[in-house]
């Protein structure tokens, strides 16, 4: 934790360097992944904290205050450093933060999500900076972000709040904490590259691109962007494993409505899209590779952005079709340096903003891949039933107590391993046994991690990748003779889940907080 916290001094001096007040550092790379390469876990190396979701804020001082707080509690001082999560994250972010330096902000309850807090706080915040660092009263502090960490649609809604509250959003040019992690860092992902079979597709690239562009046409677009990862994966169907538990590569794709496909992503040294017929497969599907790091600057140079005269005189312009929600400010910035002109009021002339079209497409599986989902979960239940029989063979007619949560989980992965078509696991297994169940995303580390017995329950979250569809199961267990208390918690859960399962889902409710109400009333009783 201290090495942790010490890197804060050194980020506060280039915030002093930018004339900033605060720095955002989310955790997501610049295709807005949920889960980040190591090269990308920019969040985790500056806090200390290895949770999939949260965003951290650091401030210039070691310590904030605010004034004209509404009550004694918010008057107080607080560490200069903030790390957003969500409830999942509870325990964790106590364990993994420093608290000295620290401050845990907890999602939904008991705190608001950072664009919200600083929004009612912020101009409590903007007040102290006035008061204690002499800063004018007609100033507003600046707060700073990567404009390849945010989409264009969190952007705008961050800077109204930020503005109402005082503050501006400002987009450097260069990761502050890039500049600190130069050492020990690790490379950027440079994993093979597989093509997916039409057999377990279901469709080819070419009949998915005639689907897209049937409907640019449709809109008046003649280009699509997109740089989800998932999303290029599905339209080229190629596989990787940039990141962890996750068959994609880093990489965009531009679609043109006449010009073919531009696919960017690295091959340093030019064998990555040479092996497993990767570049044939791209070729026959008339796909242009191009350097990853080149995207940008191609966005701003070679798109053919203009005004074409039709033949009754009309002007039609060339339209860009992107997605606010999943395109980040870096790329929508260098797509209007593409356009014929800067006005910013001239940019929704040329730039078609739309829910993405491939997510859309992808969302409505075909035969060949629902009949994969349900192959892959047959095969994978065959992988935990042996595990099962062997884990239960182990504890009770062995009588073994030297398998822990870590050995558990390598040997459930052997049973997977044995099975056809099988790639990876589809995330880190959740292996908890008594208390450590409790803990939501649990994770074993070897040397302090239980041992598994049968006086009490084993909860064990899991799941593979297989070539044609991907698992993810939950079984909670016990080996031996469970406590009454286990027993009613159990059956109170198990009904909660029946109810859940029961439930008509009305329109417009989609998020599971909405639900929430559902499950729990089996809890309170």
């Amino acid at each position: 934790m201290s090495s942790k916290s010490s890197l804060l001094k050194p980020l506060r001096h280039l915030l002093q360097s930018h004339s900033l007040a605060a720095y955002l550092v989310p955790s997501n790379d610049p295709h807005l992944s949920e889960y980040v390469s190591t090269y990308h876990e920019r969040r985790g190396w500056v806090s200390g904290f290895l949770g999939s979701a949260g965003v951290a804020l650091i401030w210039q001082w070691d310590r904030i205050g605010m004034r004209g707080a509404a009550s004694d509690e918010e008057q107080k001082s607080l560490p200069g450093a903030f790390l957003w999560t969500d409830s999942r994250y509870t325990l964790q972010a106590q364990q993994e933060l420093d608290l000295s330096h620290w401050q845990p902000m907890i999602y939904p309850h008991p705190q608001p999500n950072y664009p919200e807090w600083l929004e009612r706080y912020g101009p409590m915040v903007r007040q102290w900076i006035h008061e204690e660092h002499a800063e004018t009263p007609q100033s507003k502090p600046k707060i700073g972000i990567d404009p390849q960490l945010i989409t264009l649609k969190e952007y705008r809604q961050l800077s109204e709040k930020l503005s109402s509250a005082g503050f501006e959003l400002v987009l450097l040019a260069q990761n502050l904490v890039d500049q600190l992690w130069t050492e020990n860092r690790p490379p950027m992902p440079h994993e093979p590259i597989i093509t997916l079979p039409q057999n377990f597709s279901g469709r080819s690239v070419g009949d998915k691109l005639k689907a897209v562009r049937h409907t640019m046409r449709q809109k008046g677009c003649q280009y699509m962007i997109t740089g989800m990862l998932d999303e290029i994966a599905w339209l080229l169907n190629v596989r990787g494993s940039d990141i962890s538990y996750n068959p994609v590569f880093l990489s965009y794709c531009v679609i043109s409505l006449d010009e073919g496909v531009t696919l960017y992503v690295a091959d340093n040294d030019g064998k990555r899209l040479s092996q497993n017929g990767v570049h044939e497969h791209l070729e026959k599907e008339q796909v242009r590779v191009r350097p990853y790091d080149k995207f940008l600057d191609d966005l701003s140079t070679e798109l053919k952005v203009e005004d074409t005269k039709g033949n009754n005189n009309t002007v039609s312009p060339t339209r860009i079709w992107i997605s606010p929600e999943s395109t980040n400010m870096a790329t929508y910035t260098a797509i209007t340096k593409s356009l014929p002109s800067a006005e910013k009021s001239q940019h929704e002339r040329y730039i078609h903003e739309e829910d993405s079209y491939i997510e859309k497409l992808k969302a409505i599986k075909n035969d060949t891949e629902i009949q994969g989902f349900r192959d892959c979960n047959i095969r994978d239940g065959s992988a935990l039933c042996k595990f099962f029989a062997w884990l239960e063979h182990q504890l009770v007619v062995e009588k073994n107590t030297t398998i822990t949560e870590v050995s558990a989980a390598q040997k459930l992965l052997e049973f997977r391993r044995q099975q056809p078509l099988f790639v990876s696991e589809s995330f880190a297994p959740i292996v908890g046994y008594g208390s450590n169940g409790a803990i939501v995303h649990y994770h074993a580390r070897e040397g302090k991690c239980a041992a598994l017995g049968t006086n009490s329950m084993l909860l064990l979250d899991s799941g593979g990748q297989y070539k044609d569809g991907t698992t993810d199961t939950t079984r909670t267990m016990h080996f031996g003779t469970p406590t009454q208390e286990e027993v009613e918690n159990f059956t109170r859960v198990l009904k909660g889940h029946i109810a859940m399962d029961d439930f008509v889902f009305p329109d417009g409710a989609l998020g599971g907080l909405q639900l929430d109400i559902v499950a729990p009333p089996f809890f309170w009783g």
